[in-house]
Parts: structure tokens; C-alpha cells; sequence
């Protein structure tokens, strides 16, 4: 039997019961599959897209997984070794001191200020914490010399005492 066509072709809504031209009437569809039910172009309820999930391809293959910028560090204050700083030869306006950091990883023309510091033959507290720091020199990865104003009174002697620290002129905190 052939369809019914024209402006006679008439059909009867399964969701509201409504009489809607064949043309009109649209198969419904639930999470992806026809429910074989003809419904109203009006009244039809289209799938919403949150159905899918899972279904739906994402993967993004210009992502890096598990990315870690590549950053600088900021400097940070380093607690010395116990008596860290010695002294070069006495007399003379200025001193230069020998200071053990190990693996300091600083450079030479590189700025250093010491916190902490206790006197030791003749340079005192307030010369080696100059608030500019100093500008040292390398002598290995473990040692740098810095020159103070100020004469070592025996020469060749360490200290410093137990929590002197050396670090950048402005310490984050």
C-alpha cells in the first residue's frame, strides 16, 4: 500500500497527542538511538550534549602531559658552615677573607651579603654585614674571597661563629 502524500497526509503525535502534518513529525531520539516514537518538530527534546561524555573524543595531541615550566629560582639565604670566613694576612686598611660555602654556584662579580656574623680577628659584626653585600671573587665551588675594610689583627685565623649565613642583598621573607 502506497504512503500517504499531500496536503491530506496527516499524523497523530506520540508524546502530546496533537494532529501535526507527516512532514512535521520527527523521530525522537534518546542518548544517541531512535526510541521509535514520531514526534512533533515543536515538542521534540534533542539530545543534550552532556550524554556523550565519554563517547566524544578529547584528546588533544598538542597538550603536554604533566608540563613543568622552566623557571629561575630565586635566590635564597644559605646557613654556613661553622666558622666559615678566614682572614688573609694582618695589618693593611683592608682584609681579604676566604669564605667556604659548599657548591655555591656563584660567580665571579657576584653580590653577597652575610647575616649573622660574628666578629673574629679584629673585623666586626657590622663590616662583614655590610647592608650592600660584596662583590666576590671565585676560587673554586667551594670557596670565594671578598675584601673588607677593615685590618685582620693576627691573619690567617676562622670564624665567624655558628649561624653566620650568606644570601642575596634583598632576602625574600
Amino acid at each position: 500500500m502506497p504512503n500517504a502524500v499531500g496536503k491530506h497526509a496527516y499524523g497523530v503525535c506520540d508524546k502530546t497527542g496533537f494532529r501535526y502534518k507527516l512532514s512535521d513529525l520527527v523521530f525522537e531520539i534518546r542518548n544517541g538511538t531512535r526510541t521509535g516514537m514520531r514526534v512533533g518538530k515543536d515538542v521534540v527534546d534533542h539530545d543534550h550534549p552532556q550524554n556523550f561524555i565519554g563517547r566524544v573524543r578529547t584528546s588533544d595531541g598538542q597538550s603536554l602531559p604533566n608540563a613543568r615550566p622552566n623557571r629561575l629560582e630565586p635566590d635564597v639565604i644559605n646557613l654556613l658552615q661553622d666558622n666559615p670566613f678566614t682572614t688573609g694576612a694582618s695589618g693593611g686598611v683592608t682584609t681579604t677573607i676566604t669564605v667556604t660555602e659548599v657548591n655555591h654556584e656563584r660567580d665571579t662579580g657576584d653580590t653577597v651579603r652575610f647575616r649573622t656574623v660574628e666578629p673574629f680577628d679584629g673585623i666586626t659584626q657590622a663590616v662583614m654585614e655590610l647592608s650592600t653585600g660584596y662583590s666576590i671573587t671565585k676560587v673554586s665551588d667551594d670557596t670565594y674571597t671578598v675584601s673588607v675594610s677593615g685590618g685582620a689583627t693576627t691573619g690567617s685565623v676562622s670564624g665567624g661563629g655558628f649561624f653566620a649565613s650568606a644570601g642575596p642583598v634583598t632576602a625574600l621573607g
